[in-house]
């Protein structure tokens, strides 16, 4: 039968060679269809091997991979992307040559469109943030005045919680217009790649009180399979950042029960199948409520975090899925895992900064990368501020991951001026 071939559409960051290392290491042979091959990447994917093309544009990467497909006389095994911002052409594609695919429908009520995602949930009687739309900023109080506050205002499509705020009863005209000035600046295309084809529509809906939670996995040929849950530490609001995920979700087993089934009623709405999927959650008073969910896998720090904690390769996994292998995960809980950036609170110049002990040799210290350095300035949001540093922590019990994340912040010694 020979090497398995397999097309990866699109890369957008050197965080995300993680899904092309995995590839190499099944033993197939890789192509990659996007509007450059970096050089951190050709070391997997060979020039010969990458087709240049918008894959922004379905049009335009079907034409350009079919043209290559008669040029080279060969077909693909399977078509990926762990890009969130090529999920709907990678899923048109795939479906145009016949091949295992999200369905297109599906595609189109994954995160790049919040606002058909949060329709279709309405009409399916799954309970979801209320909402109204807009396409003019003018149209904030309106809009505010219908939902009532605290409320949110978000693109309906994005990433990375860009052009994301939350509105309190203390904001008043100006604070609007401050606010409307971040959201703009935070749209624009120069930004994020996925505001290439954002429509200028924006949700404003309730702000929902509680924990932020994911239920992540895999559906093939309509199975749900949950690979585990994460707990996210969010960042100060009225920003809504992601510093800092628990795995698994430090929840009580009712309380986790309730969130995967509210995942899997939701992803049975939206009609995901032959997909990975990142089901984002608060937790409030009345349950699961629905943040956003991406037919895609968690990103790539997730990725590595559920590997530790659950033995889950998901990676692998999808890769698997799209050339049409059977696919199983395992939800068993083997290690508790931490994940954290952590953020400075207060502007200024760090003017010491020192540990007490070398943090990289600590027992159940997978990784730590100080990124700040004596002398650096300190951005603080609305800025888009850097860390002090990065760790990831794994240990055996819950309790024994808290005592090991204190010891890790309590070692580190800083002044800042």
């Amino acid at each position: 039968m020979g090497t398995k071939k397999l097309l990866m559409v699109n890369h957008v960051t050197l965080n995300q060679k993680f899904a092309f290392e995995a590839a190499n290491s099944l033993g197939l042979d890789i192509y990659l269809a996007s509007e450059e091959l970096p050089e951190y990447l050709t070391d997997l994917v060979k020039e010969e091997k990458f087709i240049k093309t918008d894959p922004y544009n379905s049009q335009k990467l079907i034409s350009a991979v079919v043209a290559f497909i008669e040029s080279k006389d060969i077909d693909f095994d399977g078509i990926v992307s762990f890009s969130e911002h090529s999920v709907l052409e990678t899923a048109e594609l795939a479906s145009a040559l016949g091949k295992v695919s999200l369905p297109v429908h599906a595609a189109r009520r994954s995160s790049i469109n919040k606002l058909l995602q949060r329709h279709i949930c309405k009409v399916n009687n799954i309970r979801v943030p209320k909402y109204k739309v807009i396409d003019n900023l003018d149209m904030l109080s309106t809009a505010v005045n219908a939902v009532g506050l605290p409320a949110v205002i978000k693109p309906i499509r994005g990433a990375k919680s860009y052009g994301v705020q939350k509105i309190t009863k203390e904001d008043k005209k100006d604070d609007y217009k401050r606010l409307l000035k971040e959201v703009k600046y935070q749209t624009g295309e120069e930004m994020l790649d996925s505001f290439r084809n954002f429509t200028g529509y924006f949700l404003v809906e309730e702000y929902i009180e509680g924990g932020v939670y994911s239920a992540d996995g895999l559906v093939q040929d309509g199975k749900i399979t949950i690979a585990g849950t994460v707990e996210f530490i969010m960042g100060p609001e009225p920003y809504f950042a992601q510093e800092a995920n628990y795995m698994p979700a430090r929840l009580k087993k009712a309380e986790m029960d309730e969130l995967v089934d509210y995942a899997k009623s939701v992803i049975r709405a939206l009609g995901f199948n032959n997909c990975g999927f990142h089901c984002e959650m608060r937790y409030s008073k009345s349950g699961p409520v629905l943040i956003e969910i991406a037919a895609r896998l968690p990103g790539g720090p997730l990725q590595r975090g559920y590997i530790e904690a659950f033995g889950n390769d998901l990676t692998k996994a999808l890769i698997k899925l799209v050339l049409g292998e059977k696919i199983s995960l395992d939800g068993k809980v083997k290690k508790y895992i931490l994940q954290k950036a952590k953020f400075l609170r207060k502007e200024g110049k760090l003017s010491e900064l020192k540990a007490s002990l070398d943090i990289s040799k600590v027992r159940g210290v997978k990784e730590f990368k100080m990124i700040l350095n004596k002398g650096d300035s300190i951005k603080v949001y609305p800025e888009i501020p850097v860390p002090l540093y990065y760790v990831f922590l794994s240990t055996e019990s819950a309790k024994s991951l808290e005592n090991l994340e204190n010891k890790v912040a309590d070692s580190i010694f800083l002044e800042i001026s």
